[in-house]
């Protein structure tokens, strides 16, 4: 089956915004777990109160990168659907890179949504400190598993993608078959 332009431009839409979204993911938490002591919560008391904020507005201000990634990733990912469902007879790991995608949208729209809080919160002139810590600790406490659930389910496309298992063409199965 021959891909088309819309196809093509769907595919790089969706690859474009996947990694802008999942590696700014990584560099947002590497921003914020710097405030606290490894392996727990609790706050690195010798950080001053003007290097934890401008921690949290660095992790807050990188939202909007990550959202923006995801909007991109997403219609790129409809698009693609769309135009490539007949192939999913045959590629079964097109329907499941589509299938964790999806299911991690859900889960990263929730993570996302307490960090447009924040953002919300710390653009307001009444933002303190110690306020913003703490929503960023109950939201790092609460939805720590919809953030890890989607890390998992992306880091999976990317395997399915790299393998592509569940693969049905028929060359391979005559191939395979003959040698048997």
């Amino acid at each position: 089956m021959k891909t088309t332009l819309v196809q093509k431009i769907a595919w790089f839409l969706f690859a474009l915004g996947f990694i802008l979204y999942l590696g700014g993911q990584i560099v947002r938490l590497s921003i914020v777990y710097d405030l606290y002591i490894p392996g727990t919560l609790d706050l690195k008391s010798w950080y001053e109160w003007q290097v934890q904020y401008q921690t949290i507005k660095l992790y807050s201000n990188t939202f909007l990168y990550c959202s923006f990634g995801l909007i991109i990733a997403f219609l790129g990912s409809v698009i693609a659907t769309f135009s490539s469902y007949k192939s999913f007879k045959t590629k079964g790991w097109i329907f499941m890179v589509f299938v964790l995608w999806y299911l991690s949208i859900v889960f990263a729209g929730k993570s996302l949504y307490s960090d447009f809080l924040l953002s919300y919160y710390l653009l307001s002139p009444s933002a303190t400190t110690p306020q913003a810590i703490e929503m960023v600790t109950k939201s790092l406490k609460t939805e720590s598993v919809y953030f890890l659930i989607s890390i998992l389910c992306q880091i999976s496309i990317v395997f399915i993608s790299i393998f592509k298992p569940l693969n049905n063409d028929k060359k391979i199965l005559d191939e395979t078959s003959s040698t048997l």
